[in-house]
């Protein structure tokens, strides 16, 4: 029995792991901010991330130019909720890079070369100086020997004196100078010694901290379910070693800054005193529905978008009724009639003065809808009870006069109405009064 051994050959294909793709952005760049939340030692950043996928499958999305400061563990990503698009992996790392930029350098070794140029210098002075010093002590010594010595003097002794004096003294005065130069010389040399050495210093730690940069990144693996895709990421974190300030130069003038809108109902009524102007104020008379406090200050009056007036408001509380004026009102018209006055003289005993006056103030409305009105007229207020004043028109016992009109008398003797005009409609106001004191008696009238 023959057996027969077959051998196959098998080929063994290798399997190239797919790479991921990468993507890179630069936060400041291509991740703008969206808020940020300030405390007293740090603060909260959001950025956008916004990216188009054309391919579905696992994604790497690398973010850089975070700073140093970055708190690593409070990094937040969120966005990622739907099929669409599922954060698998978010991760940050540090790397640091030495460089050594060549200018740098170059400044250094400069630095570097004065620095032991002048150290030769001081070293050279320095030797000099001692050998001034040595040449003064072996002078001293001499004089010092010439006066010790022992033995009678001879004839030519004071001569030699004389001459070794002259030669000590002008020796004396050059290495004086000498050693002035010299210890001169010394300290400038050591000052600008003292001004590299710092300059080396300064200019060795920035250049240190050149050259070794620390980058912080943050890598966000995405996978992607459907390709063509447009996919926004929140990023948020904190950064401490920072503050904040205003935008604004506020130096010597004042800016406005909104810290709330509130929405009041409020109610228009005109007002008018026709012995005094013949204009129709306009006023709005607003309740505070809101659930906030109105602080007394100015304010400025705005109505249809254009400025009406500046005015100011107490301390409006929650619930409580303001006022704010509105400026006046053009299609509302004013006409004041001269005042008719008669006068004659009653009674055959006891003669007394009477007069009767008549105003009459007409307002025409000429607005597309109904209006408020509310008219003052001043009625003399006697302080005599022998002058007597009499109103004869309006009849204030009756309760309308026309149509949506009343009129009452207020506290300070005025008369006031109330009247609702209809749009295009019209209103007479009339005033009739008499007035009577005796004869002889000099009426003045005086306004309050």
């Amino acid at each position: 029995m023959t057996e027969t051994l077959t051998t196959t050959a098998t080929s063994v294909v290798p399997i190239t792991p797919t790479k991921t793709p990468v993507v890179r952005f630069n936060i400041d760049q291509q991740c703008p901010i969206q808020c940020v939340t300030v405390y007293n030692d740090r603060a909260e950043v959001t950025r956008i991330l916004r990216h188009h996928f054309d391919t579905e499958g696992t994604h790497e999305l690398v973010l850089n130019g975070f700073s140093i400061f970055v708190d690593e563990t409070s990094l937040h990503v969120s966005g990622g909720t739907g099929k669409s698009c599922t954060i698998l992996e978010v991760s940050h790392q540090t790397r640091h890079e030495d460089t050594a930029p060549p200018s740098d350098l170059t400044s250094l070794d400069h630095l570097q070369s004065q620095l032991e140029n002048v150290q030769i210098e001081i070293e050279a002075h320095k030797r000099e100086l001692a050998r001034i010093t040595k040449q003064r002590v072996w002078l001293d010594g001499r004089s010092t020997k010439l006066m010790n010595q022992d033995g009678p003097y001879t004839a030519n002794d004071p001569e030699n004196i004389q001459q070794f004096l002259e030669f000590y003294h002008k020796t004396l005065l050059k290495l004086d100078d000498a050693t002035a130069r010299e210890e001169d010389e010394i300290k400038k040399l050591n000052d600008r010694q003292d001004a590299l050495k710092a300059q080396i210093t300064q200019h060795g730690a920035a250049a240190q901290a050149n050259r070794r940069k620390t980058y912080r990144e943050m890598t966000i693996t995405v996978h992607i379910a459907i390709s063509k895709i447009d996919v926004a990421l929140e990023i948020s974190y904190l950064i401490g070693n920072c503050s904040w300030s205003a935008s604004y130069d506020v130096r010597g003038k004042p800016h406005k800054v909104t810290i709330g809108v509130l929405e009041l109902t409020s109610t228009f009524t005109y007002t008018v005193v026709p012995k005094i102007s013949l204009y129709a104020y306009l006023k709005a008379s607003t309740v505070n529905t809101s659930d906030k406090q109105l602080l007394a200050g100015p304010v400025s009056v705005f109505m249809d978008n254009n400025f009406i007036t500046h005015s100011s408001i107490d301390n409006v509380c929650i619930g409580d009724t303001f006022d704010l004026p509105l400026g006046t009102d053009a299609s509302v018209k004013v006409e004041y009639k001269p005042i008719k006055k008669m006068v004659d003289t009653q009674g055959l005993i006891s003669k007394v003065h009477h007069e009767r006056i008549r105003h009459e103030t007409h307002i025409i409305n000429t607005k597309s809808t109904e209006i408020t009105v509310f008219l003052y007229q001043q009625v003399p207020l006697s302080s005599d009870e022998k002058i007597k004043v009499k109103l004869v028109t309006p009849d204030l016992r009756q309760k309308e006069h026309g149509r949506n009109c009343t009129v009452t008398m207020n506290d300070r003797n005025n008369l006031e109405w109330k009247c609702v005009l209809q749009a295009h409609g019209e209103y007479r106001f009339p005033l009739d009064y008499t007035l009577e004191w005796p004869k002889e008696k000099r009426v003045e009238y005086k306004e309050e």
